[in-house]
């Protein structure tokens, strides 16, 4: 193996472990805080309707917080204020948990409840258009962290399902694409099996055709050439193949593990993924 060819299988390995996702770093440090999500403030619909709503939200904050994927992917611990307790704090006060909208209440509340971060918001009803409004505030520097809209029109039983899911993963993982939570970084090893397993099929099909130029070569020199271009061109896509197989049996263990990833943001390129690899497998020649 010459010394361009080494290069090329450096560059290869280096990219795939710069490109591991941030879950398999054991050296990343996880903050922690205490998150009260209050209830949000009715405009337009009913208050019974609008705490509904709110316990409904408060739920789905908490089930994506105490995953190890969100702590793994935004190196945050959260740790959610139960309803009940916030109630009993509030009538401490003589305080509803109802209406708080603006930064300096949320900065208020938050010191009263003793946590670092808050979410306030509010759902209201103009003609029949549903709109949520939430974000999340830092009690100590009254800055906004997050924040997360939904307009809907509809039935209110339909926000329930598909607005409030929705506020939730905006307002803690951000911006989503066309509603699933894709992160480039989070699906690096199925692109990353998907582009080596392509790349191993082009440059075995190259190190074919150099094989069969030592076939039909009029000279030694042309043999030498076609035999070292072979060589070269079959590490280059062994390589990549292996790299492709890694990638593709880390996607799917991810996949498998359940880690908040829908399935159609995966399944069809996990499919494509070990299509290529198979290929890559059967033109193995012996």
């Amino acid at each position: 193996m010459n010394r361009r060819t080494l290069s090329v299988v450096f560059v290869i390995i280096l990219t795939a472990i710069r490109t591991i996702p941030p879950q398999t770093s054991f050296s990343q440090e996880i903050k922690s805080y205490n998150l009260a999500v209050l209830d949000l403030d009715a405009k337009g619909i009913s208050q019974i309707e609008a705490a509904y709503l709110s316990e409904y939200l408060r739920g789905q904050v908490t089930q994506l917080v105490i995953s190890d994927e969100y702590k793994n992917r935004t190196g945050i611990n959260y740790t959610v204020v139960e309803r009940s307790q916030i109630d009993k704090i509030f009538e401490q006060f003589e305080i509803q948990n109802t209406g708080c909208t603006d930064v300096s209440c949320a900065v208020e509340f938050g010191k009263m409840l003793s946590v670092e971060r808050i979410v306030i918001g509010s759902v209201g009803l103009v003609g029949q258009t549903y709109s949520i409004s939430t974000r999340i505030v830092d009690v100590e520097s009254t800055s906004t962290i997050a924040v997360a809209d939904y307009t809907f029109t509809g039935q209110i039983d339909d926000l329930l399902i598909k607005g409030i899911t929705s506020v939730a993963d905006e307002l803690m993982y951000g911006k989503k694409v066309k509603g699933y939570r894709f992160v480039v970084r989070r699906n690096v090893p199925l692109l990353l099996g998907v582009g080596s397993g392509i790349a191993a099929i082009f440059f075995k099909i190259k190190a074919d055709r150099f094989y069969e130029d030592q076939e039909t070569a009029e000279s030694l020199e042309v043999l030498r050439k076609a035999k070292n271009n072979t060589e070269r061109y079959d590490t280059i896509s062994y390589v990549l193949g292996g790299i492709s197989l890694v990638s593709l049996g880390f996607s799917l263990y991810q996949f498998l593990k359940g880690d908040k990833i829908k399935v159609s943001d995966n399944s069809m390129g996990v499919r494509i993924s070990c299509a290529s690899g198979m290929r890559f497998t059967l033109m193995k020649k012996f």
